[in-house]
């Protein structure tokens, strides 16, 4: 705005200068037909004065001083052309220059304007992750934790083997090992409007599947390693 404001006084002044040009070429153009009359003027009243009675001294000194200074007048008149012509040259480069500024100001606006808009664009998805990402940790947690739980209550009902016993239950062990308890596993809530992270849930039931193989091949290992003690105590 501001560059704005002072181009329209720059062009205000030009007119005003553009104005005083043509007032001066007036003027230059008056004082020039002024010049040639009193030429001709003061080559009758100097006819008329040879003819005549010559004049007196004082009015023939003030008349060419006179002369004079209407033959320099257009000198001078020329000078101050030259000066205003300059000067308009001048205003006319900064005109330019702001011209240049405000359209290079203009450009960097609009990519400003396109970058803001990106990075809010960026945000607002970024939040959306964001937000989705703390639900499925929330949902991962309890499911861990429900997990969990169901994992210490099942190792509470399975009985374990005594080592005195003589017999000792070791296809009842290993029919427990084979049965699956993939039904421990919960279940994700699927997740509305979330589009990062799609394959979580998979990936959280693949790994709660590979801690229940190896809890299981524990529970095998262990009861295989009890029914081995046994017979050798018994041996």
């Amino acid at each position: 705005m501001q560059s704005q404001r002072m181009h329209q006084e720059l062009q205000a002044e030009v007119r005003v200068i553009v104005e005083q040009i043509n007032y001066i070429n007036a003027e230059l153009i008056k004082e020039t037909n002024i010049v040639d009359l009193l030429k001709q003027e003061y080559s009758q009243q100097r006819s008329k004065l040879l003819d005549l009675v010559p004049a007196s001294t004082s009015d023939v000194d003030h008349l060419a001083e006179v002369i004079l200074h209407l033959a320099n007048r257009p000198k001078l008149l020329h000078q101050e052309l030259d000066q205003i012509r300059r000067h308009k040259n001048d205003l006319q480069q900064q005109i330019l220059l702001q011209d240049k500024n405000i359209n290079a100001l203009e450009r960097l606006s609009l990519g400003q304007a396109s970058r803001v808009e990106s990075l809010e664009k960026d945000i607002v998805e970024l939040e959306g992750i964001l937000y989705d990402t703390e639900v499925e940790t929330r949902q991962l947690r309890e499911s861990y934790k429900l997990l969990m739980h169901q994992i210490h209550h099942h190792r509470e009902q399975v009985p374990k083997p005594h080592r005195d016993h003589r017999t000792s239950p070791i296809d009842e062990a290993s029919h427990e090992c084979v049965h699956p308890i993939a039904e421990l596993v919960p279940e994700v809530e699927s997740i509305p409007h979330s589009k990062p992270h799609r394959n979580i849930k998979d990936k959280f039931n693949q790994t709660a599947a590979d801690l229940i193989q190896s809890f299981q091949k524990r529970r095998c290992g262990n009861t295989s390693m009890s029914s081995k003690r046994q017979k050798t105590a018994r041996v």
